[in-house]
């Protein structure tokens, strides 16, 4: 270690005053044991330096044992908290987010829902009502009701026969159907019977189509082009168009003018 060159040195400088008088007793031009000492460390080191002079300590380096004293490389305590606030602030801003998202798409599926309820039902009163025919229905009490009766009380709004019944099965029945629409608390519901007499001994197939609905109401066209909300024209008698108006709270009121092609 180059420390010991100045240990060394100071050993020899103490060691020379405290024998100062047995220097004298030595032959002139002899080393002494101090001078050897230092010769001996003069070429080891290749310093030249006096017994006296004290070496500086800025010509050395530190050895290797006292590099564990260096300071470590790494993150403070403030700096993980800081880094920790921002992290927690951009996770509220994304769960924010992600929020908005969430409710707006939960949102629109709701509105795809209704409108498609809308269209579908605008679908099967448009079909429906194409396809009247003029074919009466016999009643228990032999007696015939009307192939269109409209205001048959304050929940049905109209009732009819129609065709083009699809019967993909072959079964043994007419391809007519007698179809009712009623309307109540709000909802507006799709009766069908695959019979066209003596409805009371079968049940009807049950459709819910719309709610959220203030109100339905018919309009019939006769043969004087003239709107009836009532359908008194005969029993066989089909009207030439029929109004249909949907009250809707959303959406408000919605009008279609569909033609009858008869049968």
């Amino acid at each position: 270690m180059k420390l010991q060159l100045y240990l060394h040195c100071s050993r020899s400088f103490n060691r020379e005053n405290a024998v100062g008088s047995r220097k004298s007793t030595q032959a002139i031009g002899a080393p002494s044991k101090t001078e050897k000492l230092l010769i001996t460390n003069k070429v080891t080191t290749n310093f030249y330096v006096s017994l006296c002079t004290p070496i500086s300590y800025a010509s050395f380096s530190w050895p290797a044992a006292f590099s564990r004293f260096k300071k470590a490389n790494g993150f403070t305590l403030i700096e993980l908290l800081i880094a920790m606030a921002i992290f927690a602030v951009m996770a509220a801003l994304a769960f924010g987010g992600l929020r908005s998202v969430i409710t707006t798409s939960s949102g629109v599926q709701s509105q795809i829902e209704r409108l498609e309820a809308l269209q579908r039902t605008v679908m099967f009163m448009e079909r429906d009502i194409r396809q009247l025919a003029p074919r009466p229905v016999n009643t228990d009490s032999a007696t015939k009701k009307n192939a269109v009766d409209t205001e048959v009380d304050g929940v049905v709004l109209i009732e009819f026969t129609r065709a083009g019944n699809p019967n993909p099965g072959g079964l043994t029945r007419s391809s007519l159907q007698r179809v009712r629409y009623q309307f109540e608390e709000g909802v507006l519901t799709r009766l069908t019977w695959d019979q066209i007499d003596h409805l009371q001994a079968a049940d009807p197939v049950e459709m819910k189509l719309l709610d959220q609905l203030n109100g339905v109401s018919f309009r019939l066209l006769d043969a004087n082009n003239k709107w009836q909300t009532k359908w008194v024209q005969g029993v066989a008698q089909l009207p030439l168009a029929v109004e249909i108006t949907l009250d809707h709270k959303q959406w408000g009121k919605i009008r279609r003018l569909v033609p009858v092609f008869g049968f």
